[in-house]
């Protein structure tokens, strides 16, 4: 029997023991300070690529350090008049194969050393993709849904007036990330307008009325189904009736549950943050969905008529064939990954796999297809957005759905290259693959 092997039986029997975690909000990928212990860990993954790749001690610490980190004081006027100070940040990694992209987020935990953490993986992710970019990330440690319109439109204006000499169309280059959304763009956009003219690239994600790409809220997700699609079928999987768990039921999950699903996969379990849906024959997607967008409070226990409640922990140790964890950071660990199911297990979430988990599950032969490929449809979709501004052209949906696409595959065939080349797994391929782009463009300009 599989460890952590899980059936109707065994989940009626582990009901009592279900615990009800963060709220909804928390689950679609926010971080929290008990999950901070393993942002160091992952370091490692990083540090194994550049063993790999034999690098001396000053490249070493190159790529490891931040060229620019800024903090800064954001004091806000409440709507209520009382005053309260809020403090953000910018971390930019590497601009060494173009100007830095990555997104800013609104969560109370943000700090600069996530920030650092995260701008770094997004040095790799772009890396990967081979996109004309370099990492950044940023944030301010409120609460979106504590916050007003005005309220949030005073702080990023704020956020904007404090970085406007590093920010730029060929500089840095924000975008929306956890808490933050399209018409925050917006907001930072007409800011940056200020300083910047009428330069749609400055900021991507944006409404479409301001240059945005209709495709680009759900790229995330349809990128984690696509390199799914491309996962299963080098590992002999049929996708067409293939059994699906997804850890989620955020913007990501959602759209890659429905993708899949319109692609012949049954997707047994989905999940929130007061747990999931579980049904051996498969979910209707479609019809949870459209309950969901009339109801957008709805418990994801709720939306699936005649299927077992589930807990969070059973989602990632459902016997299944690929395991999709789109939720929080570090849900893998030793101890989750030791029950982990399925032949198949794809990073939606970003760092979902802990140093230990990643080692667990590569002693029990179960493949990883790593996050900086799997999630990084968002970005190749903000690229494309930024191209486009340049040229001042609409493009349809279908044209940017068939450039991620292109963009992915040729990412997933560098990343294949190098794991059958190096006889490595498709983590360390696909650092291995982005750290030595990045190596070889400091190397080109002398660095």
């Amino acid at each position: 029997m599989c460890p952590g092997e899980t059936g109707v039986g065994a989940l009626a029997e582990k009901q009592e023991k279900r615990q009800n975690p963060q709220s909804r909000e928390t689950l679609e990928q926010e971080p929290t300070r008990s999950d901070r212990k393993f942002s160091a860990e992952c370091e490692q993954f990083t540090m194994r690529a550049m063993d790999d790749l034999d690098l001396d001690d000053q490249m070493r610490e190159l790529l490891l350090a931040s060229q620019r980190e800024v903090q800064f004081e954001l004091p806000l006027r409440r709507s209520d008049g009382s005053l309260v100070v809020f403090y953000g940040n910018r971390v930019q990694h590497d601009s060494s194969r173009g100007p830095f992209k990555g997104g800013i987020r609104f969560h109370p935990d943000i700090d600069i050393d996530h920030s650092r953490m995260l701008a770094r993986t997004m040095t790799w992710k772009c890396a990967l993709a081979d996109l004309p970019f370099g990492g950044a990330k940023g944030g301010v440690n409120c609460r979106s849904r504590d916050l007003d319109r005005v309220e949030r439109a005073a702080i990023l204006r704020g956020y904007v007036d404090r970085i406007i000499p590093l920010l730029g169309v060929n500089n840095d280059i924000p975008a929306p990330d956890m808490g933050t959304n399209a018409y925050d763009m917006a907001v930072l956009f007409d800011q940056m307008t200020k300083y910047h003219q009428q330069e749609p690239g400055v900021v991507t994600g944006k409404p479409t009325e301001l240059g945005g790409l209709s495709a680009r809220e759900g790229a995330t997700g349809h990128g984690v189904s696509h390199v799914t699609c491309l996962a299963a079928g080098e590992h002999d999987i049929d996708i067409n009736g293939a059994r699906v768990a997804v850890q989620g039921f955020g913007k990501v999950a959602r759209v890659a549950a429905r993708n899949l699903a319109e692609a012949g996969a049954r997707v047994i379990a989905v999940s929130d943050s007061d747990g999931g849906a579980y049904s051996e024959q498969g979910l209707d997607i479609g019809a949870m969905l459209r309950i969901r967008e009339d109801d957008d409070q709805a418990r994801v226990a709720d939306l699936a008529a005649g299927a077992d409640a589930v807990s969070n922990e059973e989602v990632l140790a459902l016997d299944t064939d690929i395991l999709i964890p789109a939720a929080i950071e570090g849900v893998l660990d030793a101890d989750s990954a030791a029950s982990v199911c399925a032949k198949l297990v794809v990073e939606a979430a970003n760092l979902p796999t802990t140093c230990g988990g990643d080692s667990v599950l590569r002693e029990r032969g179960i493949t990883v297809v790593p996050d900086i490929l799997a999630n990084a449809g968002g970005v190749v979709v903000s690229y494309l957005e930024w191209v486009q501004n340049h040229q001042r052209l609409g493009w349809s949906s279908d044209k940017v759905n068939n450039h991620l696409e292109t963009l992915l595959d040729t990412a997933w065939n560098a990343m294949l290259e190098a794991s059958r080349n190096h006889n490595i797994d498709y983590r360390d391929a696909a650092y291995r693959v982005a750290i030595a782009r990045v190596v070889r463009a400091r190397t080109l300009r002398g660095i």
